[in-house]
């Protein structure tokens, strides 16, 4: 007998909650505790603390919600906090156009891919475009092509494309030319061309053009090292002072504020950026109000969003697609307009057919199969998210408004306030990153060890280090990728490994057996990481078995270092058993772990203890040069 849906679905009038009390504050607070206390955790805090004195809580309750400012307003109407549409969230899905190869079957294949828009780069390199090579074809895509074009580039690129387009020559009225005057001294110190000038080149070409033709380039915050809160600061601070040049110009306030889109980077934080992008519907609405523009029926600062460059590795390439799919749906379901997803082999400046199509179809599954744009607001509701929301937008706020009391963002670029800002807030995520406080798989954590990417597809890959801020007329902002550091060392691996000797870690595990494993498997992440090979025997159970074992491979091949792994109670016994002998096979002797008997481990002959609160990166960095003299 077939079901109807009234069989499938609880009666309407059915209170499904009704039997289940309502819980308090301190309810919770009291179970938390009991729990912490249980596991020996006693005091600790669950709140999960971010930069920019951001802290979320570990709950929420509905009354929490009820002080903050936007939890009145509806998705799709004024201030647009909540969503862009009443109706379900559609977002335009982009396809990167970057590189050689003909502009018509180029074009053709974002068609045919299921693509909304094309983002094509101009002219330069990283940078001034997000990866690979700018083209010289734009003024050619904009007039032949179907689907809409975003022309994102180097600022003379842009502003010579604008000066020879004419009236007409644009085919899809939904395109944008994203020129940032401040973009080029970020990336080299100077403007590219006079100021006025290219303000001017702004009013004339939306004018003829009637498509946006202004932009804030808020990747290059992220890809600097700035946090959501600080990104989003200098982004408000940057389009502030923008719609201030333009409406100098001549341009009308709301005309400055459409001709404006925001080039937004969408990280790694899942909730905290859907959050920001929330934030910056909320805040725009606030800057547009200091320009006496107080209600609009469209969002103004169109919010188109492009997954992370800062995040994504050379090593392990294919998580580069589990990265953009997360940073995607943040994007998505914090309602930008449209989405560039780099290709996974983005950082390698180079993307192919294959890698292009991966990189759209991210998208189309996320609403094809995941129906992503059928909701409105979906992040409405959630206590958490409405909560993180606030507080970026009133961190960002604050950001906002120490600028401007510094007399707005060109000034204090000039000052260099903005790049210090930038500098600081990089050198922090690369000290996170060094201590593993921030995490990137196949970089600093569960490396794959197999890999050598001389031996890849990717053999010809080069890997500067770190760049320097440059001063020119001001200063400018190192922009870089996070994982940038960890891939060099082990690139030197390889490099010194084709000489004949890839350094090698032999583990001695014995013992309480699920320390031995726990330590062995943090010890082989921890060696991986720097690309050393690194060998688990496996249990074996004793000190002594532990000695004869030590010997017996010492005598067949160079081993670098020999890893004690066990619980802490056992090692000083150990060590006062074996150590004169393993000592005496000439291999430095390291203990995974960080024991209350430090000092006498020492004195028996351990060398170094590799445990959690070491620096990655500078622990191995050492090992490296002793290693690979």
């Amino acid at each position: 007998m077939a079901q109807s849906a009234s069989d499938l679905f609880p009666p309407s009038d059915l209170k499904l909650f009704e039997e289940f009390p309502s819980s308090s504050r301190s309810a919770w607070e009291q179970e938390i505790a009991r729990t912490l206390e249980k596991q020996g955790k006693a005091g600790l805090s669950l709140n999960w603390a971010l930069p920019d004195g951001i802290s979320l809580p570990p709950f929420l309750l509905e009354e929490d919600l009820a002080e903050l400012p936007f939890i009145g307003d509806f998705p799709g109407v004024y201030p647009f906090t909540r969503s862009t549409q009443r109706g379900g969230q559609a977002w335009s899905a982009q396809y990167p156009l970057q590189g050689d190869g003909s502009l018509a079957d180029r074009l053709s294949e974002a068609q045919r891919r299921g693509a909304d828009g094309v983002t094509l780069f101009v002219g330069g390199t990283f940078p001034a475009v997000p990866y690979g090579r700018g083209r010289k074809d734009a003024a050619a895509a904009l007039a032949q092509s179907e689907l809409p074009v975003q022309c994102v580039g180097s600022t003379a690129d842009l502003v010579a494309l604008v000066g020879a387009l004419k009236s007409g020559s644009v085919n899809n009225a939904q395109s944008s030319i994203l020129i940032d005057p401040f973009s080029d001294v970020l990336i080299g110190g100077d403007f590219a061309l006079n100021e006025a000038d290219i303000y001017g080149a702004i009013k004339a070409a939306f004018a003829q053009l009637k498509i946006p033709v202004g932009a804030v380039r808020a990747d290059l915050f992220h890809n600097a090292g700035a946090t959501p809160a600080l990104e989003l600061g200098l982004t408000l601070s940057a389009a502030a002072d923008l719609v201030s040049a333009l409406t100098e110009s001549g341009m009308s306030p709301v005309d400055a504020l459409s001709c404006i889109t925001l080039f937004q980077p969408v990280g790694a934080l899942y909730f905290v950026e859907m959050a920001k992008f929330r934030a910056t519907r909320r805040l725009s609405a606030m800057v547009a109000k200091g320009f006496g523009v107080t209600s609009y029926e469209r969002p103004v600062l169109a919010q188109s969003a492009v997954t992370s460059l800062f995040n994504v590795s050379l090593y392990d390439p294919y998580t580069n697609m589990l990265r953009v799919c997360t940073e995607a749906m943040s994007a998505v379901l914090g309602g930008a307009s449209s989405v560039l997803v780099l290709p996974l082999d983005a950082p390698f400046d180079r993307d192919d057919e294959f890698t292009r199509r991966m990189a759209i179809n991210t998208q189309l599954v996320l609403r094809h199969e995941s129906y992503l744009d059928s909701v409105s607001d979906p992040a409405g509701g959630s206590y958490y998210i409405e909560a993180a929301t606030d507080q970026i937008a009133e961190a960002a706020w604050k950001i906002f408004l120490e600028i401007e009391a510094e007399g707005g963002y060109r000034k204090a670029l000039e000052k260099g306030s903005v790049q210090a800002r930038l500098k600081q807030a990089g050198e922090q995520r690369l000290d996170a990153l060094a201590r593993r406080k921030e995490i990137q798989l196949g970089v600093n954590q569960f490396p794959n060890n197999t890999e050598i990417l001389r031996d890849s597809e990717y053999k010809d890959a080069s890997i500067p280090a770190l760049p320097e801020a440059k001063q020119g007329r001001y200063a400018s902002a190192p922009i870089f990728r996070g994982a940038v550091p960890f891939e060099r060392l082990r690139l030197q691996t390889e490099e010194f490994a084709k000489k004949g000797h890839r350094p090698f870690v032999q583990l001695l595990p014995f013992g309480n057996l699920s320390m031995q494993r726990a330590r062995a498997a943090f010890i082989g992440n921890f060696f991986g990481c720097a690309g050393f090979a690194v060998n688990d025997p496996g249990s074996l159970e004793t000190p002594e078995a532990c000695l004869a074992f030590a010997k017996e491979v010492a005598a067949k091949q160079k081993i670098d270092a020999f890893v004690l792994c066990s619980a802490d109670a056992e090692y000083l016994p150990a060590a006062t058993a074996i150590m004169t002998e393993l000592k005496a096979i000439g291999v430095p002797v390291i203990l995974a772990g960080n024991p209350a008997e430090v000092e006498a481990l020492k004195a028996s002959g351990i060398e170094d203890f590799i445990h959690v609160r070491r620096n990655v990166y500078e622990t191995l960095s050492e090992y490296q040069k002793r290693f690979c003299a």
